[in-house]
């Protein structure tokens, strides 16, 4: 089971781009590490109050119904002991939102359908739900250390991994006997936003499980499409074509990721 916050330590809505980092967050729980999903409540209304009594736990559990308390206490100045550096963002000024004071039963909240699209992904493609194949097939990143972090670097950047069944050699392990059964390719990205762009030819091309020449799609929005070329590495380890398909270019949003499968 895998989650990426808590109402009673920590709510990332509450930082500088803090809904970003949760649904890229909970990208990976759902959607990249084989498991279960942990989502503790108020994720899916983007809670980011405290209540302003100590820095050394930093309590959020706002309260679902409708109140004028949960407001009153955020406009938080109390710093973190936990954090260092914490940048917070709407936490130092949740006092002035009436949202905070309003009833957070919102079944149209953006997070919240962004999360039952996370579900419904996993229900149509079994590999999301089931497969607990995890493949890295290459990342194209950096390790920069942050402030306070005491010398243990932080890897950000371009990852790009494969969900499937575990294959079947050379015993039948794991079968997925859906429809959509096959390979899905994952992308993410952290903090930048940027074009990545390499030769196919060359030692630091894209890589994607799929053969070239196939159109793979983006089944998240905008739902765009990818042909993919011809690397040099061949997709049955022959030294003969088939190859496998090569991203040549691919334009990332901070905190992007992207789900892309073999167009229908």
């Amino acid at each position: 089971m895998f989650g990426t916050s808590h109402f009673d330590v920590f709510r990332w809505p509450r930082l500088v781009n803090g809904t970003l980092r949760s649904a890229l967050g909970t990208f990976v729980t759902s959607m990249v590490m084989p498991g279960l999903v942990m989502y503790c409540y108020g994720e899916e209304q983007n809670f980011y109050t405290y209540d302003s009594t100590a820095n050394n736990y930093l309590y959020g559990r706002q309260a679902m119904p409708a109140n004028q308390a949960w407001k009153r206490h955020d406009c938080y100045q109390l710093g973190s002991t936990q954090y260092f550096n914490m940048p917070l963002g709407k936490a130092l000024i949740g006092c002035k939102d009436d949202w905070n004071a309003l009833d957070h039963f919102d079944p149209i909240s953006p997070t919240r359908r962004f999360f039952a699209q996370f579900n419904f992904l996993c229900t149509t493609y079994p590999e999301l739900q089931d497969g607990f194949s995890l493949t890295e097939l290459g990342n194209w990143t950096i390790f920069i250390e942050r402030p306070g972090a005491g010398g243990v670097p932080s890897q950000i950047g371009l990852w790009s991994i494969s969900r499937s069944a575990i294959p079947n050699t050379p015993i039948p392990t794991q079968t997925l006997n859906e429809t959509h059964s096959g390979t899905v390719w994952l992308f993410m990205i952290l903090n930048a936003t940027r074009t990545w762009e390499f030769d196919c030819d060359g030692p630091e091309w894209i890589s994607s499980p799929y053969q070239a020449g196939t159109v793979v799609r983006n089944v998240l929005w905008p739902y765009e499409n990818y042909t993919l070329q011809e690397s040099l590495s061949p997709s049955f380890n022959d030294g003969n074509a088939p190859y496998f398909g090569c991203m040549g270019n691919i334009g990332m949003d901070a905190y992007e990721f992207k789900v892309l499968i073999l167009e229908p």
